[in-house]
């Protein structure tokens, strides 16, 4: 019923990418960027301030933390790479509430 209940709550659709090797005809094994799912539903939700670098950085770097909560049976891996509402974040190691809901921490780098 919770489960239910926090479902309908969540606004944005967000779609898994995942790094997985793949072995060519020359019988050499590369990494590429997959596809996992498409416009799972979740919430995104803003776990820091938008932090720049110190002074050996660019200025107009951006460094900002999310949280995303979505269904604790969708699959998201540590490195999984995450397009929410036009992000390209990178996904942590999720925390599971089998009952409820799971929490993602999300990192965007970015230009400003």
């Amino acid at each position: 019923m919770l489960k239910t209940m926090l479902g309908r709550m969540y606004s944005d659709k967000f779609d898994i990418y995942r790094m997985v090797d793949a072995v060519g005809a020359d019988k050499i094994t590369r990494q590429s960027r997959s596809p996992v799912q498409s416009g799972v539903p979740g919430q995104l939700s803003l776990s820091s301030a938008d932090k720049t670098g110190g002074p050996a950085e660019a200025a107009n770097d951006i460094k900002t933390d999310y949280i995303l909560l979505c269904d604790p049976a969708t699959d998201i891996r540590a490195g999984d790479e995450i397009i929410v509402r036009g992000l390209s974040c990178l996904a942590g190691l999720s925390h599971k509430y089998p009952a409820s809901h799971q929490q993602v921490p999300l990192e965007y780098k970015g230009e400003a």
